[in-house]
């Protein structure tokens, strides 16, 4: 079934007070939805620009139970220092010998078991103690300079500082396009990564994603010891960031940059991914049967152009198809030409309604979902957001005005953030409950699966108070500072 039922959308819409959009092209995602939830936004800490250059930083990851910044331009890893600010334990003058870093000089980073965490650095060279790299495809459409995406293993010291690192696995790469770059430590303590399809715009990937033999457009799992690569799902397109949807880690969510057509919110559980009897599919690139995808749709082959609007839909796939996993959420372009999605975050304990939160890179705008992880083609909201005095504000204005670039991540303590890629600013989010409308409960209880979105959020408040009451008495953190 291709969406949720439509009297749950209704029913959940009214809730928030608006009316669910009717159906858009039967080629393009179905509209966002708007919505009255609301978040409330405030500043927490600050990942110090440096001296010179714009910063150009990945989404904060929890590492040893602190909270870590990667700028990729400079090649500096920054750990927060538990006062709303970040030291940096790694610099650009450290990195391993042969490493010759070039664009997204530390591409990301992601804590392992016991003291370990892994680096992906990005070099024009390969450097010592990789014996090869899984090499590109014979195509032109890769460009000529080779460059490559190297991992290593480190052992981090009390302190945060890095130390010995152990090169495990090398992959030929180029400077530019598609670089995926998502990083999550499996529960076994092996590497989780994502590769981009490493190509530019206006290209339906090509065939690699689709070629179980190549590296491109995978989720790759890598041995924490010996390096072996092992292909967990293939047919992504640019994924920059991995997490986990809950605290058992038990489920996979991220968010995939599409081309023209869909924005997608993926999802899997751990067991489906780790069992390598069958490698999962979410659709990008050629496949064998002649099709591309994108979302839930069938695309052309683009062409290779950067003037825009290629490639294009020219098909609904049917859904659920046999071999591909379908998207859990999507949403379309809607006019503009220029959407990137990141995210999303997922928290019980900041967020009531909203199951999954993300945001579009170019100008910040919020959009979050309210169904149950698990689905395919759930409805997508607009959020708004409004400061800690409760004066609407934007992530656009909160960055002069400016593309802010928005990174999602949920802190050590389980609620949600944002951290500006413009400013460096990190912030807390936590959703503002709407003032409930008359009738609105019985529209979703009727809904049948609303009656669940309701308990949804009261298991969540509920598991709030009891916190609060078991650490009555205890010193209040500040929400200056990270905790």
């Amino acid at each position: 079934m291709q969406h949720m039922s439509r009297s749950l959308a209704f029913g959940i819409a009214a809730a928030v007070s608006v009316p669910f959009c009717a159906p858009a092209s039967p080629l393009a995602p179905d509209p966002i939805g708007s919505s009255a939830l609301t978040l409330r936004i405030e500043p927490i800490a600050q990942a110090q620009p440096p001296d010179t250059g714009r910063p150009d930083f990945a989404a904060p990851v929890i590492v040893g139970g602190r909270l870590h910044v990667v700028d990729q331009a400079q090649g500096r890893i920054l750990r927060d220092d538990g006062g709303g600010g970040f030291v940096e334990i790694l610099s650009p003058d450290k990195m391993p010998e042969g490493v010759t870093p070039v664009r997204q000089r530390v591409l990301n980073i992601a804590g392992g078991a016991g003291s370990d965490v892994f680096v992906t650095f990005t070099s024009s060279t390969l450097p010592t103690g990789f014996a090869a790299a899984q090499p590109l495809p014979e195509d032109s459409a890769y460009g000529s300079e080779p460059n490559y995406q190297v991992v290593y293993r480190y052992s981090q010291a009390a302190d945060g500082s890095l130390a010995s690192p152990v090169p495990l696995a090398a992959f030929e790469s180029r400077s530019s396009g598609h670089s995926g770059g998502g990083m999550l430590a499996l529960p076994d303590g092996d590497l989780l990564l994502a590769t981009g399809d490493n190509l530019g715009f206006d290209r339906d990937g090509l065939a690699a994603p689709q070629d179980p033999a190549s590296h491109l457009g995978k989720l790759l799992m890598i041995d924490s010891e010996t390096g072996e690569t092992t292909v967990a799902a293939q047919g992504v397109r640019n994924v920059q960031r991995l997490a986990y949807a809950d605290a058992d880690r038990s489920r996979i969510v991220f968010a995939d940059i599409g081309s023209t057509t869909a924005e997608e919110i993926n999802e899997i559980s751990v067991g489906d991914l780790t069992d390598t009897g069958e490698i999962e599919n979410f659709g990008w690139g050629r496949n064998d049967d002649g099709n591309a995808r994108e979302g839930t749709f069938y695309i052309n082959e683009g062409v290779g152009s950067s003037e825009g609007g290629e490639p294009r839909a020219i098909g609904a796939a049917p859904v659920p198809e046999t071999g591909f996993r379908q998207p859990y959420a999507q949403y379309g372009h809607e006019g503009r030409r220029f959407v990137a999605i990141s995210g999303p975050v997922t928290s019980d304990s900041a967020f009531d309604m909203i199951v999954a939160l993300f945001g579009d890179l170019p100008t910040g705008d919020l959009y979050a979902t309210m169904a149950p992880l698990g689905g395919t083609d759930v409805p997508v909201f607009r959020i708004a957001l409004v400061d800690a005095s409760g004066a609407p504000v934007s992530l656009f204005a909160l960055a002069g005005e400016r593309r802010p670039d928005p990174r999602f991540f949920a802190l050590p303590d389980g609620t949600a953030g944002v951290m500006l890629e413009h400013t460096g600013t990190l912030y807390s989010l936590t959703e503002v409950a709407p003032i409930p409308l008359p009738g609105a409960a019985g529209l979703l209880v009727s809904a049948g699966l609303g009656l669940g979105a309701l308990r949804l959020a009261a298991r969540r408040r509920l598991a709030r108070s009891r916190s609060a009451r078991a650490t009555d008495g205890a010193p209040m953190r500040g929400r200056s500072a990270l905790p």
